[in-house]
C-alpha cells in the first residue's frame, strides 16, 4: 500500500468505535491523571496489590469523577517499586484521595 493513501491509526480506530477523532481528542485531553511511587519490600509486595485491590480500589470507585487506576511494579534495589495512576473526569476530582 502506498504510505500517502494510509489512514492514520488514530483516525482508523475513532472511525471503528465511532468517534470523530477530534472530538475524541478534545475529551481525553481533559482527563487528569493522577501518580503514586511507593517502594515494598519484596516480601511485601503482594501484601500491597491485595490492599490496593481489595481496600483502596474500591473505595476509589466510590468518588465522584473517578475513571480507572492501574499498577506498574517493577524490581527496583532490594524492593518493589510501584506506580498507581488514577484517571480523573476533572481536576476538582481529584483534590482529596485516600491514603493509597
Amino acid at each position: 500500500m502506498d504510505l500517502q493513501n494510509r489512514i492514520p491509526f488514530e483516525k482508523l480506530t475513532a472511525a471503528r468505535e465511532g468517534h470523530h477523532p477530534t472530538r475524541r481528542a478534545r475529551l481525553e485531553s481533559n482527563m487528569i491523571s493522577r501518580q503514586w511511587r511507593g517502594l515494598a519490600r519484596r516480601d511485601r509486595a503482594q501484601d500491597y496489590l491485595e490492599h490496593l485491590r481489595a481496600d483502596t480500589f474500591p473505595t476509589l470507585r466510590t468518588l465522584p469523577g473517578f475513571v480507572s487506576a492501574s499498577i506498574l511494579s517493577r524490581p527496583f534495589g532490594d524492593g518493589i517499586e510501584f506506580l498507581v495512576v488514577t484517571q480523573w473526569r476533572a481536576r476538582g476530582c481529584a483534590v482529596t484521595l485516600p491514603s493509597i
